[in-house]
């Protein structure tokens, strides 16, 4: 069995996983499945690192370096330790990351690194710090084609920073979700939404409240609920609005959920809502995890763009396509939306969310997303033992 090294600089918390976490944890109980895998990552005073043997943690006195701390320890197990293949999650790049891939590609293996959202510029941010890590990754990410045998992308690109991608979408491990369950199938007299996700200006949330707020205001009586779930850092943007609005009745926050509390919320939701704002990251698509999770459990979607789970016709159906700019969300389209769902008639359609989900399945199951990086280190890993064999 060819041996497997997963690089992800993120933070995995194994009592309080979040969304990044969940989906490499993912990755790798799919890439075990064929390969020999080690996973290096953070933990919450160090390092985690995963093999087959189970969990150790490396811990340190200071994160401050952590990322250093992370490619001296990988460095230190290819020492003694040959892997066929490197999977890396980008993490921008800078002298000590070159250094990395260097240091690997002289050990013959092969490397592929995921880049989860590209174009990125969008998600650095303006503070000195930011602009410090832009500018090196700048500087830096011209050398990746010396290392680098392919980039997965979750966008069309063909080739980045002169590689030659690897395209796909983001996935989920099905069977590990379970589809919602209707607690009432009568149509409710409440639309309840949920938007679960870290807090950031692409999720846009701020256009629903303000939109709620124009159809209050202007006399709407649909009953309207509106679950957000998640901490960042324009959460309190989101509080402001609210109180300003006064809809804290219709809006609550719940913080991080996972678990049972997190089911119980996607269960008694009608919709859920994807980022309706990533042109603030001057994007046009991307490939969400939350959408993945959303149709998993059975939801239809707002977005500002189409879902890349399903088809162009099951986005017509399954999907409310709202306008990519700043003008707050139409509430009456939302609430036309659910009713086109649903149809005229007393009851819910109950069996909407086991076709959302089947649907789905067939495009983004964590197995078929992989598909296409398995087949290239199938081609490659045949070239390598020819070449052995020779």
């Amino acid at each position: 069995m060819k041996k497997f090294l997963y690089i992800a600089p993120v933070l995995i918390d194994d009592n309080k996983p979040d969304g990044v976490a969940k989906k490499v944890l993912s990755q790798v109980s799919v890439f075990e499945k064929k390969y020999k895998c080690t996973l290096m990552s953070y933990s919450n005073n160090g390092l985690r690192k995963y093999n087959s043997t189970g969990i150790n943690y490396i811990n340190y006195s200071s994160n401050i370096h952590r990322r250093f701390n992370l490619y001296n320890a990988v460095s230190e197990l290819v020492k003694n330790e040959f892997f066929d293949y490197v999977y890396i999650r980008y993490p921008k790049s800078e002298f000590k990351f070159i250094e990395l891939l260097k240091y690997l590609k002289n050990k013959g293996t092969k490397i592929v690194v995921e880049i989860p959202t590209f174009p990125y510029y969008g998600e650095i941010g303006n503070s000195f710090v930011s602009c410090g890590i832009a500018a090196a990754d700048y500087l830096f990410r011209t050398q990746l084609k010396k290392y680098v045998d392919r980039i997965i992308t979750f966008s069309d690109d063909k080739k980045i920073f002169g590689i030659k991608t690897i395209n796909t979408i983001n996935g989920i491990i099905f069977d590990n979700v379970e589809c919602k369950k209707e607690n009432n199938v009568n149509v409710s007299d409440t639309i309840i939404m949920v938007g679960a996700a870290a807090i950031r200006s692409v999720q846009g949330w701020d256009r629903i409240i303000k939109g709620m707020n124009y159809y209050y205001r202007n006399g709407g009586t649909q009953k309207i609920l509106f679950n957000i779930v998640g901490e960042g850092p324009h959460l309190n943007q989101y509080r402001e609005l609210v109180t300003k609005y006064g809809l804290e009745d219709r809006v609550v926050f719940h913080g991080f959920q996972s678990g049972i509390a997190l089911d119980a919320l996607y269960n008694s939701a009608d919709i859920g809502v994807n980022s309706i704002a990533i042109h603030r990251d001057k994007l046009k698509v991307e490939s969400t995890l939350k959408t993945k999770e959303y149709v998993a459990k059975g939801l239809p979607i707002i977005s500002s763009y189409p879902i890349d789970a399903f088809s162009q016709e099951e986005n017509r159906k399954y999907v409310l396509q709202v306008t990519p700019d700043e003008t707050p969300v139409q509430i009456k389209s939302i609430i036309e939306f659910y009713h086109r769902l649903h149809g005229t008639s007393a009851k819910k359609n109950t069996f909407l969310a086991q076709n959302i989900r089947e649907a789905a399945r067939k495009k983004c199951d964590m197995k078929k997303t992989l598909e296409k990086v398995f087949e290239y280190f199938d081609i490659i890993g045949e070239v390598n033992d020819r070449k052995v064999k020779s």
